[in-house]
């Protein structure tokens, strides 16, 4: 069931009530949230769950955000939104700067390449027969999670195209998955 609460801000209103273990929760859902954002809700977000509040923001990138809240205050306020949400679901993203973003949350691991090289023997035949130098070396080197390239380019879109199937990497602070991680790329069927 669903009530649109007077005219005042629902997150105040959330915010200034007392919840207890029989009030019901209240879920904010804001489609294209940059045209709701504004200073109050980096701290709301912080304090809702003791209220029995819930705020979902929908988005297409971190410039809606950033247009929204204006110059360096408003782009450290967009930070601070994005930071304290504790679940992220991210579809396929539209622009580099939002994928490298999405891509940097998800941290680094550490990665293992490996190169050959084959120098060639004093006379030809030990080519032929195999006698040529081989060596390998090894490194080590942090590399992201996951790339930015699978938020632009490697998640399913849905549609018919796609047998109404799109992907999405959810992300959860601080509470890993099965997985171990803190991330795990899903699918969501568009059927029925």
């Amino acid at each position: 069931m669903s009530r649109r609460v007077g005219s005042s801000s629902p997150r105040r209103w959330c915010s200034r009530r007392h919840a207890d273990d029989s009030s019901n929760v209240v879920t904010i859902w804001a489609d294209e949230a940059a045209q709701f954002v504004n200073s109050f809700d980096s701290l709301f977000i912080t304090q809702c769950r003791s209220h029995k509040g819930c705020l979902v923001f929908l988005t297409q990138s971190l410039h809606s955000y950033f247009g929204a809240l204006k110059g360096d205050t408003g782009r450290n306020q967009a930070d601070a939104l994005l930071t304290n949400f504790s679940t992220r679901i991210m579809h396929a993203i539209g622009d580099a700067k939002t994928a490298e973003w999405a891509s940097e949350m998800l941290g680094r691991e550490l990665e293992s390449f490996v190169s050959t090289s084959n120098s060639p023997g004093e006379h030809p035949f030990e080519d032929i027969f195999g006698a040529s130098k081989a060596s390998t070396s090894v490194s080590f080197q942090y590399q992201p999670a996951l790339q930015p390239k699978v938020f632009m380019h490697g998640l399913r879109t849905g549609g018919l195209a796609n047998d109404l199937t799109c992907d999405a990497v959810v992300i959860r602070s601080a509470e890993p998955f099965s997985n171990g991680r803190s991330w795990m790329i899903v699918a969501f069927s568009q059927k029925d």
